[in-house]
């Protein structure tokens, strides 16, 4: 079978350089958290990032950095 990766919104970061490429298709403020949803190919990934980080708008390019990473077997 073909395992699962997987990882928490908040090991995700939004980062100017490296990382992998996507495209920031709806953001929400949630107090002092923003939450993304950033579109990779074909998937969305949701990212949860403090609202003291630099801010991304709904259409910005930007990339993503995954901290911990999780494999589940099928």
């Amino acid at each position: 079978g073909v395992p699962t990766l997987a990882c928490r919104p908040g090991e995700i970061q939004m980062v100017r350089e490296g990382g992998l490429r996507g495209t920031v298709a709806r953001r929400t403020l949630l107090g002092d958290t923003l939450d993304y949803r950033v579109t990779v190919g074909p998937q969305e990934v949701r990212v949860i990032q403090s609202v003291r980080k630099p801010h991304y708008a709904e259409g910005d390019p930007c990339r993503l950095k995954f901290s911990r990473m999780h494999w589940y077997a099928e």
